[in-house]
């Protein structure tokens, strides 16, 4: 069947290339046929599934096929019976296949093609035996639950230990070290095995966190995170940046703690075949720094950051390409202000300004006043980073440094000509046939001598068509209001239709047919109309949700926040209610900040603020709701870190590594009243007020219309 419409959906392809004239009846025969066939398979699944979804909308959903999914993994054999009667139910009896078949069966092994791709990280640890701390080894050995006694006689002979060694063959010196294991001695092995437990621990604690994903050969096998043989080490995850930052965080904290320092130039990097090298290459770089890195980093800026290098007379062609491309860095690279330690006021760039993103002198500060205000800083003031100011998450892309150089006055272009702007005048001087008439929308999509033929079928016959219409805008605004809806949308296809074949005539040279125009764009918005009633009909099913405020369960406490920004006035109001699985405020209070944030980073900023002011009082939340989704959103992605607010969502991210089980939803703004009243309390006193088992009087009917029936 899905080869059927594969073939199909490759002879409408082909025939959508033709030039022929009459391809378009061949186009319809092919698309009702594909439509055919496209019933046909959505009828074999919905037999399949058993399930009525498909009266909610999508057609092709992963809960629909998870349905088919789950009936297909309960089709199994649990047992045999045999001719007298016993039955055969354990797995040792069941074997699928012999076992002395060695050969490859039909659909026996198959070849997964994920969309997500896999790397495995290979390290090789720098003298590992010889870097090992005593301090380290000795809190492993308690942390393992071995006798106190027996832990101080293994430290004893590992620190007692010292060389001497041999120059001209007398033996001189007597070193005591200070770390390391004794190469040659039997307890050593075990010893850096205990050692390298720690890194397997931190490795399974990310694991669990969902911070680090490993890999798993079946879909029901186990989760293989790391492999370990002596001081050669394995890791699997996924290939994406989040995988590669964590991997990095839980290798400079084992390397920290134990000594032990990885090798990267004996370490190696095996992606899966859905990764490309360039990938690859940029993953491999988050992971560790590459033996150029720190080549140039000796050579060129030893005493100082990229950012702070200068030409040198004798600096390579790799070095010389890497400086042009840092005049257009420096143009979007700024300061995202943490603890302001790495920050000089008067000459870096952390003002959230395009043009300059720095102070000049200290009167503009009141000038600069509300670019101030916009910063967005967490309680816990974290180290001050470097972000890229012309995209939202704070990460340099090739697409937004394009723009910035085209609509700078670097010169990114050494080809072009200093009279490059003469040359251009010159041209358009010209008196050329093609500058005969100006191309104009008006002419592109009515005006034109092809499409007068076809203009009677397009309009409902009692509408008059004006000839004096000075641009498009005031044509399809006279339309508009002379027309329904349906005629309309139908009208904007038929132009998005005509603009399509333009642009195929003139940059594929494929001969525009204009006569299929109206029947095509009449089918289109057809199917659209269909598409919309069962989108529609999903959206009724989906958006359904809680009118009320709905109590956490028992023994845990829900945190109801929200956050208004009045930037007109420079004020941000924050309410916030915690209330346990019986309704009762345990704690609630307002907060009013002078800032200029907008709706969702003020909404962020309440999500941080109710769970610190949750802990604070001893009252660790299960819950916390907000009304912002986009704010939750942003909360639970882990892409936005590098962004301007990212110093707020990591210190979010901080807080629910702690609390175990912490769930932050959003909710309906009916649901969320009562922080809602209390957060426009904050912005009316233009002060900050708390109470403990308490709330104002303003809340008292919101309070009691929510309490559990």
């Amino acid at each position: 069947m899905s080869k059927d419409i594969n073939l199909k959906r490759l002879a409408l392809r082909e025939a959508n290339r033709s030039d022929n004239v009459l391809s378009w009846k061949k186009i319809a025969v092919l698309e009702d046929k594909l439509d055919s066939a496209l019933d046909v398979e959505e009828r074999y699944w919905r037999q399949r599934a058993r399930t009525d979804w498909l009266q909610h909308g999508d057609k092709n959903s992963r809960f629909f096929h998870a349905k088919e999914s789950a009936r297909k993994a309960r089709n199994k054999i649990s047992g045999l019976r045999y001719s007298n009667g016993q039955w055969k139910e354990a797995k040792r009896d069941l074997p699928k296949i012999s076992s002395q078949q060695v050969c490859f069966l039909n659909s026996r092994i198959k070849r997964l093609k994920r969309k997500k791709g896999s790397m495995a990280l290979k390290l090789d640890m720098s003298k590992a035996y010889d870097r090992v701390e005593w301090v380290f080894l000795e809190g492993m050995l308690h942390r393992l639950g071995f006798p106190v006694q027996w832990v101080k006689l293994v430290i004893d002979c590992v620190s007692t230990v010292n060389y001497s060694f041999k120059l001209n063959g007398e033996i001189l010196g007597n070193i005591n070290p200070s770390r390391g294991l004794r190469q040659g001695d039997p307890l050593s092995p075990y010893l850096f095995l205990i050692c390298v437990e720690g890194l397997s621990s931190l490795i399974h604690k990310a694991l669990s966190s969902k911070k680090i994903s490993g890999f798993k050969c079946s879909r029901k096998g186990p989760n293989i995170s790391h492999l370990f043989f002596a001081d050669d080490n394995l890791i699997f995850t996924k290939a994406d940046d989040n995988n590669c930052l964590e991997v990095r965080k839980v290798l400079e904290t084992y390397s920290s703690a134990s000594g032990q320092l990885v090798n990267y130039g004996k370490s190696a990097m095996c992606f899966s075949a859905s990764i490309s090298d360039r990938e690859g290459d940029r993953l491999a770089s988050i992971v560790g720094e590459s033996l150029a890195a720190k080549t140039l980093k000796a050579c060129y800026f030893p005493n100082c950051n990229f950012m702070e290098a200068t030409k040198k007379s004798s600096g390579s062609f790799l070095w010389n390409s890497l400086l042009w491309g840092k005049d257009l860095l420096e143009k979007g690279l700024r300061w995202r202000v943490g603890n302001g330690a790495s920050i000089r006021i008067y000459k870096d760039k952390w003002v959230p300004r395009p043009h300059t993103f720095n102070i000049l002198s200290a009167p503009s500060l009141d000038v600069q006043y509300n670019s101030i205000l916009k910063i967005p800083l967490g309680s816990s003031l974290r180290a001050d980073s470097l972000i890229w100011h012309f995209e939202g998450n704070g990460v340099y892309s090739v697409k937004s440094g394009h723009w910035l150089g085209c609509n700078s006055n670097l010169d990114l272009s050494s080809s072009y000509p200093p009279n490059g702007k003469n040359w251009w005048n010159l041209l358009w001087k010209l008196d050329l046939p093609l500058r005969r008439e100006e191309e104009s929308t008006m002419h592109a999509l009515w005006d034109c001598h092809k499409l007068r033929f076809a203009r009677s079928t397009w309009l409902p016959k009692n509408v008059v068509i004006q000839r004096n219409y000075a641009t498009f805008l005031d044509f399809i605004s006279d339309i508009a209001t002379r027309t329904n809806i349906e005629t309309l949308r139908t009208l904007c296809i038929i132009w998005w239709r005509i603009w399509f074949l333009r642009n195929s005539w003139v940059h594929k040279s494929s001969i525009p047919d204009y006569s299929d125009v109206v029947w095509w764009s009449r089918n289109f918005a057809a199917e659209c109309r269909a598409t919309r009633v069962v989108k529609d009909q999903g959206l009724m099913v989906s958006h359904k949700g809680p009118s009320r405020w709905l109590a956490p369960t028992l023994g845990s406490y829900k945190v109801n926040c929200c956050a208004i920004s009045d930037l007109g006035r420079h004020r941000v109001g924050i309410g916030i209610v915690i209330r346990d699985s019986s309704g009762h405020v345990k704690a609630s209070c307002c907060q009013f900040l002078e800032a200029v944030f907008d709706s969702h980073v003020a909404a962020i900023m309440a999500i941080l603020r109710g769970i610190l002011f949750s802990k604070y009082y001893g009252l660790d939340p299960g819950v916390v709701e907000s009304d912002n989704t986009v704010a939750v959103e942003r909360v639970l992605s882990n892409n936005l870190l590098n962004a301007s607010f990212g110093t707020i969502l990591c210190e979010i991210a901080d807080q629910r590594s702690q609390l175990q089980g912490l769930k932050i939803i959003t909710t309906f703004s009916c649901v969320n009243r009562a922080a809602t009243r209390l957060a426009k309390l904050a912005l009316e006193t233009l002060t900050s007020s708390a109470w403990m088992e308490d709330y104002p009087v303003c809340l008292r009917d919101l309070i009691e219309a929510d309490m559990p029936s």
